[in-house]
């Protein structure tokens, strides 16, 4: 399975059905962690030549690089509430947020008058689960997008299987 082709089916259709169709709200969160690292693998073409090197110590600048490049939203949270720690670490390793972060969905936030990308009376990040998801889905359609149009090396990884089944 290509890049895209894999992008589009897990991340995109996938994760979208676990999020819109079941309301799995709370799952989709530690998916969309880390499918943000995962992008940013993609679009790191310096530091990730190949899908199977040794990546060690680069999941941050990865994640960090698909917030300042194509979630630019987040952007402005990225240091200040740890989103790498506490969102991509945090529910992968413990499924979990740490940090100073409120996970919740659009039902949950009109109830409690909370605003997506705001800071709550608990002086926690709220993120919320659709409009994040939202968001990742736009990122990666950019992403197939340059894949499309080229703009990767031509014999560069995103060209090349990722999945083999």
């Amino acid at each position: 399975m290509y890049p895209k082709d894999f992008r589009r089916k897990v991340y995109i259709e996938n994760v979208g059905e676990i999020l819109n169709k079941h309301k799995y709200h709370y799952i989709s969160f530690g998916l969309l962690g880390t499918g943000i690292e995962f992008l940013g693998k993609c679009i790191n073409q310096t530091e990730n030549p190949t899908w199977h090197e040794n990546t060690r110590g680069l999941g941050k600048r990865n994640f960090d690089l698909v917030l300042t490049d194509l979630m630019t939203r987040y952007s402005a949270y990225k240091d200040s509430y740890k989103l790498c720690d506490s969102l991509r670490n945090g529910m992968a390793h413990a499924f979990q947020p740490k940090n100073k972060i409120e996970l919740t969905h659009k039902v949950e936030a009109d109830d409690r008058g909370w605003i997506d990308l705001t800071i709550n009376s608990n002086d926690r990040l709220v993120i919320v689960a659709e409009n994040f998801y939202d968001d990742f889905k736009t990122a990666c359609l950019e992403v197939i997008r340059r894949i499309e149009a080229n703009e990767f090396d031509p014999n560069g990884k995103m060209y090349k299987p990722f999945l083999e089944v």
